[in-house]
Order: C-alpha cells, then structure tokens, then sequence
C-alpha cells in the first residue's frame, strides 16, 4: 500500500498550510492512502486531489473510467440515454488501462467519444437556451442546494478510489 509523509503532500502544493497537514498526521511519519480516504475531517475534494496525485497511471485511468460510468449511469437514470460510443468509449479505456487494447484502439475509441458528445453538445445548447431565464431567476436561491448536491459524487469517488488504492 503506497504511503505518504508530510514532506511528500506539502512537495504537491496542497492548499492545506504545513501546520495543517502535520496537525492531520498527528505523531505518525507517514499515512496510507485508504487511511487518508478515510478522514472525514478532510474535504472529500481535498482527499480526492491527494489521492489522485498517488496513483499510478493504470488506477488513474480506471478512476477516470469508473466515474465517467457513474455519470454515464447518472444520465441514464434521468431518461437521458448516452450514445452508445460513450460506453464504448469507456470500455476500451478499461481494457487499454489493463493491457487488452491497443493505443490505436484507444484513439479511435476516443474520436468516437468525441464525435458523440459534440452531437449531444449540439442538441443541449437549444435546451439550455430555454432553461436558461429559469435558471438565473432560481440561482440565487439554489447555491445550497448545489453545494449539498456535490457531495453524494465526491463520496462515491472517494469509494471508487479507496477500492482502487487497496487492489
């Protein structure tokens, strides 16, 4: 399990102040990731930005692809099916993070991606349009409602990480 010191997070830049980071530390010299992903007494964005910055490029790429499949299955659940070569897109990424695709394979699956979300962007700048007058009068009001909104994501980034920092 890879571990970190103090003097390692604070070569990173965290916003966090040396004082901070040792004060989370405690007495201890060094700290596993999955117990730093734990600490609910750290923001889950801030656990999330150290943790990313530990993984090594096959977990980071499976992270990636474990949350574009929660949004994927976000938008499936709000009646909004994704284009095929989204999920596609996801799955050859998974495959290419563990050896079983090729670069060539990755690039053409990412072209394919690409072309799908800019057909989507296209029919979403109508609906935005629309909704926008709706939502500049409800923002003010609904900033709350954001902020609380966020922290069901970060959670499940927070597990998907933790799994992924433990295998």
């Amino acid at each position: 399990m890879k571990t970190i010191t103090v003097d390692g997070i604070m070569g990173m830049s965290p916003c966090y102040t040396r004082e901070r980071v040792e004060a989370l530390f405690g007495r201890r010299k060094r700290a596993r990731l999955d117990e730093i992903l734990d600490r609910e007494d750290v923001r889950a964005r801030d656990r999330i930005w150290l943790a990313i910055r530990m993984l090594d490029a096959r977990r980071l790429r499976l992270f990636a692809c474990r949350c574009a499949r929660l949004a994927l299955d976000a938008e499936r659940a709000a009646g909004r099916e994704p284009d095929a070569r989204s999920w596609a897109g996801v799955a050859v990424a998974e495959r290419h993070a563990d050896g079983a695709a090729t670069d060539d394979e990755l690039r053409a699956a990412r072209a394919a991606a690409e072309s799908a979300v800019w057909a989507a962007a296209e029919s979403a700048v109508w609906a935005a349009a629309e909704s926008a007058a709706r939502a500049a009068r409800a923002a003010a009001g609904e900033s709350a409602v954001w902020v609380r909104a966020e922290s069901p994501e970060r959670e499940a980034q927070i597990k998907i990480l933790k799994e992924l920092a433990t295998n």
